[in-house]
């Protein structure tokens, strides 16, 4: 095989939740290694990208998988003819293979039952429990074995786990028995930033803020990144723009043609308003095809193929107006590519044949049935004016049968003029509708002769109104009986034949509609810009990360904004230094702030965005990991140190030079010298990876890692910590120093946690600060910690037993057992003996009281 040539793996495994739009896939390379991925997948590229770089011999999908989703692999459980539907899927599936292979690829539908996270679990430890019971060096519980599991595949990524578990199904049943699994690792997606949904959760970048009802509902954005970057106009636009923040991008072209039509819409910004008042027409077209299938389209369906078509034609004239080039708005070249001609042609055929008024009413929305203007068709037309005078006929109708029963002597005293009237009911025609008598039954006979007599033949009766068939009913038949139906099967054709012509200009539409959305997601970009007075970053290919007056943007949003830098693997500098940035400080200084802002700022450069910052350079990040919200969980048997330590695992295994790693207060969650231990541990770890450490930042409030030279002294560490400003109290006031804290980060080293005056802020009750003050600073001192209620007697013998074993201890220093006998130390101490012999108080002691 050539190096150009793709790689190819015999089977792949694909999900797709159409409710969060998220595809999940999985395949085993080199017959050990099963390799997984999850990734936001609005518009099917990744997809797409994902047949074209494994060309797998064969995909498996769930029978249950949606039928638009399964047209891009080639398949459908719907009975679909494959052919049509890759006439229908994106030609760009094509395009991986110039032979057509791409377009190809087999697919087969598994049990939809395979493809769940439970049934991964379960088969993949079992492979790996039989694995370690055969290795004399890693003996496992099978419960050990899970949370093993779930450090490798973190369970957020609940697509991956489906994949995962129809990949295993399908395998076991083919290889029976002969399946081997060693590694299980993430799938790196071509540039594509790997971020798990923790990072998300952690940066506050998507916050998902729960239905308050008790019976659930779907849950709305709460206030987060994602929040407040949505400025888009449509539905399209905000799925496109959600999948680049599910999917920040690496390719430095692509960000650049972002940055450079963001900076355009910028430098246009007064005519920002009337575009982005236009791209509120931009609608989703992409069910058009599924419409036809299931019977034709609908109103609906018209009305988003006309807007989107008239939006991208007015949206087209008005760039150009505004001088919009190709090099300065990157999707000028793509709008100027999608067939103008054909979409004009295309609007202009939609709004001249729908009538959307007389489609809107009730009774033909109800029967989904599509009206068709006037001047369409001639014949169309004829039937209808005769059908607008059939009212006229209808009443002189009626007044002929009146007068006629009038002249007949058998004429029904009770068909008053008020209650005759001519109706015409489908499938039955026109008929004379007038009360019915209250009959006896003895006059039922002679009441049926009368109609006789009369003409009047009942057809039926309902609610005391009788329906008869007379001749010149009869008459109305012939001429008018089939007007309605030859005009709804006249509209229908019209109707049928535009539906075609639309689903022929399908593919214009579509590419309209990316085109229009990617330019509604650069408008909303610029928008935040210009609210929030971001800046272009500069993007390279490198590791380093320089922010000069970085801010925090949902603090700068609630109008606290304290701007700081960083700067970690400057350009210029040896290649080890400053890679990692070791940050102190005190409780409530801003520490955990300043890392969500390295991260934010780091991610909305990958997107294509400005950044809160006076200036910026970001190298290029592979994946950011993050080890700061802790999630406990019950069911899985996860404690939050538990928690916390698979963050760190994951961020040991899979980071590179490139990646950007985020540490809040690891360790916190279980002993203190257990914890230093491991950060400590994990630091080491990081430093002495050299040229390959990551960029990691990490804040901390063990002091005592300063204190060891081994650590603090390597090359690539600095240490930065928070300002705060004190102002010392006199020996006579008793209250607390003031501090205020700068929130500014700078290099050093803490002075203190200032917790109590965090307490005091927190309103936490002074006696309970005071005793933690005075506790704090007796152990300080080395001195018991005694009971606040004791007496001052026991105070006293306490003193004395305290001043008695002082006295004897440094009398056995000094006391001389080779010359002088044991008895004479006994003799000269045994005043201190008898004071040590006395009861000790109750509560006195060293224990925490």
């Amino acid at each position: 095989m050539a190096d150009d040539e793709p790689t190819r793996v015999p089977l792949l495994a694909v999900v797709y939740k159409t409710q969060t739009q998220t595809l999940g896939a999985a395949y085993l390379e080199d017959g050990t290694t099963l390799r997984y991925c999850e990734v936001a997948d609005t518009e099917f590229h990744m997809l797409r990208s994902l047949k074209f770089e494994l060309n797998p011999d064969l995909i498996i999908a769930p029978a249950n998988a949606d039928a638009v989703w399964l047209a891009q692999l080639g398949s459908s459980s719907r009975g679909a003819d494959a052919e049509t539907l890759l006439d229908d899927a994106d030609p760009a599936v094509d395009e991986a293979d110039p032979d057509g292979e791409a377009g190809t690829i087999p697919v087969q539908l598994g049990k939809s039952r395979d493809f769940s996270a439970s049934s991964a679990a379960k088969r993949l430890v079992l492979l790996m429990h039989g694995r370690a019971q055969d290795d004399d060096q890693l003996q496992l519980t099978e419960r050990e074995s899970l949370i093993r599991l779930e450090h490798q595949l973190p369970r957020e990524q609940e697509q991956a786990w489906r994949a995962v578990g129809g990949l295993l199904a399908h395998l076991q049943k083919e290889d029976a028995g002969q399946l081997s699994i060693s590694t299980l690792a993430p799938h790196a997606l071509d540039k594509v930033m790997r971020i798990a949904p923790e990072v998300l959760l952690s940066l506050n970048i998507f916050v998902d803020r729960h239905h308050p009802s008790v019976h659930g509902g779907k849950s709305r954005d709460a206030f987060s990144l994602w929040s407040l970057f949505n400025n888009t106009s449509s539905k399209p636009g905000e799925k496109l723009l959600r999948s680049w923040f599910a999917r920040p991008s690496l390719d430095l072209e692509v960000l650049s043609q972002r940055q450079e039509s963001i900076a355009f819409v910028i430098s246009r910004q007064e005519l920002l308003p009337q575009w982005k008042t236009l791209a509120k027409k931009i609608k989703d077209v992409r069910g058009l095809r599924a419409s036809f299938d299931r019977g034709g389209l609908l109103l609906a369906d018209y009305k988003a193929a006309l807007s989107t078509a008239a939006c991208a034609i007015h949206m087209r004239d008005m760039l150009l107006a505004a001088e919009a080039s190709a090099e300065r708005l990157h999707v000028m070249a793509r709008l100027a590519s999608v067939g103008s001609t054909e979409l004009a042609e295309l609007s202009n055929m939609i709004f001249g044949i729908v009538d959307f008024e007389a489609s809107g009413r009730k009774d033909e929305r109800a029967a989904k049935h599509i009206c068709v203007k006037e001047n369409v068709h001639p014949q169309l037309d004829d039937l209808r004016q005769s059908c607008a005078g059939m009212q006229n006929v209808l009443t002189s109708t009626a007044q002929e049968e009146r007068a006629r029963l009038e002249r007949h002597s058998l004429m029904p005293q009770y068909a008053l003029d008020d209650q005759l009237y001519v109706v015409f009911i489908t499938q039955l025609g026109f008929m004379l509708k007038m009360p019915m008598p209250e009959v006896r039954p003895e006059e039922a006979e002679y009441v049926e002769r009368d109609f006789e007599a009369a003409g009047l033949a009942l057809q039926f009766h309902e609610e005391g109104e009788g329906f008869f068939k007379t001749a010149k009913c009869a008459s109305l038949d012939d001429k008018y009986g089939d007007i309605l139906s030859r005009m709804r099967d006249l509209e229908s054709h019209l109707v049928r034949h535009l539906e075609l012509q639309v689903l022929a200009s399908l593919s214009e539409l579509l590419d309209a509609q990316s085109v229009l959305a990617e330019l509604d997601c650069i408008l909303a970009l610029a928008t935040a810009a210009i609210e929030h007075k971001l800046v272009r970053p500069r993007v390279v290919d490198g590791a380093q990360l320089d922010l000069k007056g970085a801010w925090h943007p949902l603090l700068h949003a609630a109008q606290q904004l304290v701007p700081n830098d960083c700067r970690l693997c400057a350009p210029g500098e040896p290649e080890a230094a400053d890679r990692m940035l070791l940050l102190t400080g005190p409780n409530a200084s801003g520490k955990t702030v300043y890392l969500r802002m390295v991260g934010i700022t780091c991610f909305l450069a990958h997107i294509g965005s400005f950044v809160p910052a006076e200036s910026a350079t970001v190298g290029l990040t592979d994946a950011i990991f993050t080890r700061m919200v802790s999630r406990e969980s019950t069911l899985a048997n996860a404690s939050a140190f538990m928690a916390d330590l698979t963050q760190m695992s994951n961020m040991m295994r899979h980071s590179t030079r490139r990646s950007l790693c985020l540490v809040d207060e690891f360790g916190k969650g279980t002993n203190a010298q257990d914890g230093i231990s491991f950060l400590y541990a994990c630091l080491r770890h990081f430093l002495d990876r050299g040229r390959e450490c990551p960029r990691l930042l990490a804040c901390t409030h063990y002091t005592e890692l300063l204190e060891l030279p081994e650590l603090v002294d390597r090359p690539g560490l600095s240490l930065w910590t928070m300002q705060v400003m004190l102002e010392k109290k006199t020996e006579a006031d008793d209250t607390l120093d003031d501090v205020i804290f700068l929130y500014r980060a700078i290099p050093g080293r803490s002075e203190g946690s200032f917790a109590y005056h965090c307490a005091a802020a927190a309103n936490v009750p002074r006696a309970v600060i005071d005793r933690a003050v005075q506790v704090s600073r007796l152990r300080d001192a080395g001195e018991p910690v005694h009971a606040m209620d004791r007496s001052e007697a026991d105070a006293a013998s306490e003193r004395r037993r305290l001043a008695a074993r002082d006295e004897l201890l440094s009398g056995f220093l000094e006391f001389d057992f080779r010359t002088r006998r044991a008895g004479e130390f006994y003799v000269a101490h045994a005043a201190c003996v008898d004071t040590l012999r006395q009861p000790a108080t109750a509560r006195a002691g060293g224990a925490f009281c």
